[in-house]
């Protein structure tokens, strides 16, 4: 008896070392291969890129768009009127597509969940502070939070007699007043704030508006209000860099309707650190102005320049700033 028992418990021993080898085998096939370095590499492809990929949009820089509150319920606007829920519903999916596209930061649009938060009434009324406003940027996990007041938007219409039994000419104009800040949530400090006050002359509508319509206008003066804030936002945190040099072709970093064919930018040198003797912060002061380049064509995600003033000698992760400029020759090499 004692053998017999011996024996048996030597079969299942064995047998549960059978599975356990096993089970070792197949989770090795499973784990990803290792490279020399040491580092693991995803044999699948699939699930692995997907988290990589998200991990890569991970990196970026969060920012939550509040709905901008309007100084009165409604504007005049032309002959009618739109009413300020539609003038800020408006201007927040304009600024949302634009931080979208930039492709620079992942946008948090909580526009609904802020309409069904009490805390939105005191946005409406202009009584948060920036403290609250970063409170409620941290809480939807936002890095940054846009926030602003649209304080006039305007168009008018004027006639004028020529005379000398002309036909009377219709002259356009439209004006807008936009304050915006944008807040580090972490810090509850105001990295920036402006003051907009835009005014279109009539060429500038024509352009814009070649065939007046009311709601083109009305879409195309806001789009420009969010042009500007974006620009500057984008200065400040993201400005244009070079991303590449291919002969005569200046490549940059940045397209989409941030840049425009036809645009000047000027590409700075080394920036230098001053430290101001009043506050002893540290200020970064732009480097000096070393050429001018135009923008010849623009893609979603990049913009093709060429030289038009100074040196040609340019170097990836140069900055760019958008300027006006009387044109020159380049100098020859």
């Amino acid at each position: 008896m004692r053998t017999t028992n011996s024996c048996s418990n030597r079969a299942k021993l064995f047998l549960v070392l059978m599975l356990f080898s096993l089970c070792s085998i197949k989770a090795q096939e499973n784990r990803p291969l290792e490279s020399p370095s040491g580092k693991k590499n995803a044999t699948g492809g699939g699930e692995a890129n997907k988290a990589a990929g998200k991990n890569e949009k991970d990196l970026l820089r969060r920012i939550g768009v509040a709905l901008f509150r309007a100084a009165k319920p409604q504007f005049k606007f032309g002959a009618g009127s739109i009413g300020a829920a539609d003038l800020s519903r408006r201007l927040n999916q304009k600024l949302v597509s634009q931080l979208a596209q930039s492709g620079k930061f992942r946008v948090l649009d909580h526009q609904f969940d802020f309409e069904r938060d009490a805390q939105l009434s005191r946005l409406k009324d202009g009584k948060a502070q920036e403290a609250e406003l970063a409170r409620i940027g941290k809480r939807i996990g936002a890095d940054y939070m846009l926030v602003g007041v649209v304080n006039a938007l305007d168009f008018k219409q004027e006639q004028v007699e020529p005379g000398f039994g002309l036909p009377n000419e219709v002259f356009n104009r439209a004006a807008a007043i936009v304050e915006f800040r944008l807040i580090d949530t972490a810090t509850q400090e105001v990295l920036h704030s402006n003051e907009l006050n835009l005014i279109f002359d009539h060429n500038e509508l024509i352009k814009m508006v070649p065939r007046f319509d009311g709601d083109q206008l009305t879409q195309a003066l806001i789009g420009r209000i969010a042009d500007e804030i974006i620009n500057e936002i984008m200065e400040l945190i993201h400005p244009i860099k070079v991303m590449g040099v291919d002969e005569e072709r200046i490549i940059l970093n940045q397209g989409g309707k941030r840049v425009r064919v036809g645009s000047f930018y000027r590409v700075e040198g080394a920036a230098i650190k001053l430290v101001d003797p009043d506050s002893g912060l540290k200020v970064e002061v732009g480097g000096r102005h070393a050429s001018t380049v135009l923008i010849t064509s623009v893609s979603p995600k990049y913009s093709i320049a060429k030289v038009v003033e100074g040196s040609k000698s340019i170097e990836v992760g140069q900055v760019c700033r958008r300027t006006q400029v009387k044109l020159l020759p380049a100098p020859k090499d």
